[in-house]
Formats: structure tokens, C-alpha cells, sequence
């Protein structure tokens, strides 16, 4: 399933055994929302989490982290850790989320991350924020020590991975069908390789190249 989406990203390792691992958190909510096939799920309190530079997390409705997951949330953000977080729009699971992430900062609040972000750029030039629906074609962030150390997707990209017994999709992307699923899958990579690599692709050396792949 995801595994065969994130090849392309592990092309980028250098040796045997470092190899990217998608690794979903586990809290105290529904966080099992279309994860069905991902080995890789370690508690929120885990100090496991710190061995792991990419974290993913999804969910539906309201939910709460207890004070030692937020203190360990922090700590690996802080020291440069990755989540993203992919919703489906649900107002209530945003909702609980900002007011999670107010209590772990209470400075900073989930923004609008512009176009012209290193994650439009990393692997695919400026995909679009595609997944299963379409609720937003943005995504939002917060940004730590001028990165974006969380991202939040609201369009169900992990609906748009899911497929059943026979490898079939289960989901139709809505509104422009595979097109809006190939997007996401983009995305996703780009999202993947922004975490591992920073905003590597935006340093000069690489601005003639990226000028030209968009004219």
C-alpha cells in the first residue's frame, strides 16, 4: 500500500538498513482512521518517537493528548522532529488539534503555508494539494525555528491510499477523480522528502533549474 507510494523516497538512502519508515502515532482517540496495512505505530509517549525524524498521525472527532504526551510532543519538535497530521475535514478533530497544539505552544498557532514553501519543491515541482476530497488547497502549518514542523492536510490523503484485499481503491477521489489522487501522491512525497531534507531545494544553486522545469 503506502510502501510501494514511498519507494521513490527510499532511492534517496545511501546503504542497507537506512530506509524511510512511516511511523503512525498511536493516542487517546480514534487515530486507526485508514491506517489499515502501516506496521510502524508507536504511543505518543513513547520515547521510541525520537529514533524517527517523520511521525504521522490522523484521526476523527474530539481528542485530548495528557501532559506527558505534550511534553514529549514538544521535546521532539523542538529538536527537530516532523508530524504530520492529515484530517478530513472534520471540524471537531481540527478543533481538538489547535487546542492541543496551543497548550504545547502557546505562541504559535497553525498558518497557511504559501506556495512558495520548500515542500511544493522538494521532489515534484508545485503539486497540487489533492487527497480523497477537497476541502481545502492549502496546507497549514506550524513553524519552528523557520521550518515547518507540523503540517496539517484537511483533504483525507490517507483515504486516497487506501485500497482493499485485491489492491483495488476503496475511495473515489472527489471532485476530479485520479487526477486528485495522483496530486496527493505527489504531495506526499514531497512532504516526505521536505521532512528528511529541509529546504534544501530552495538555496540558490538550485533556483536556475527549478526556473526552467516551470516555464
Amino acid at each position: 500500500m503506502i510502501i510501494l507510494l514511498f519507494l521513490v523516497v527510499n532511492l534517496f538512502c545511501d546503504f542497507p538498513g537506512n530506509r524511510f519508515q512511516f511511523v503512525v502515532l498511536k493516542y487517546k482517540g480514534e487515530w486507526r482512521r485508514n491506517i489499515s496495512g502501516i506496521k510502524g505505530i508507536l504511543d505518543l509517549k513513547s520515547k521510541d518517537i525520537f529514533y524517527y525524524p517523520f511521525l504521522f498521525m490522523t484521526g476523527r472527532g474530539d481528542f485530548s493528548f495528557n501532559r506527558d504526551e505534550r511534553e514529549n510532543l514538544k521535546i521532539y519538535l523542538e529538536r527537530g522532529g516532523f508530524l504530520w497530521v492529515d484530517s478530513s475535514g472534520d471540524s471537531s478533530f481540527i478543533s481538538s488539534l489547535e487546542r492541543e497544539f496551543k497548550l504545547i505552544f502557546p505562541q504559535k498557532k497553525f498558518l497557511k503555508i504559501p506556495k512558495n514553501s520548500a515542500i511544493f519543491y522538494s521532489f515534484y515541482l508545485l503539486p497540487q494539494v489533492g487527497g480523497r476530497i477537497r476541502v481545502s488547497d492549502y496546507l497549514y502549518g506550524i513553524d519552528i525555528g523557520g521550518r515547518w514542523a507540523v503540517v496539517l492536510s484537511k483533504n483525507d490523503f490517507t483515504g486516497s491510499w487506501s485500497i482493499d484485499n485485491m489492491g483495488r481503491w476503496l475511495y473515489e477521489c472527489v471532485p476530479d477523480g485520479e487526477k486528485q489522487r495522483w496530486e496527493g501522491m505527489k504531495l506526499t512525497v514531497n512532504i516526505i522528502m521536505y521532512s528528511l531534507c529541509g529546504t534544501y531545494k530552495l538555496d540558490k544553486i538550485h533556483q536556475p533549474f527549478i526556473e526552467r522545469k516551470l516555464r
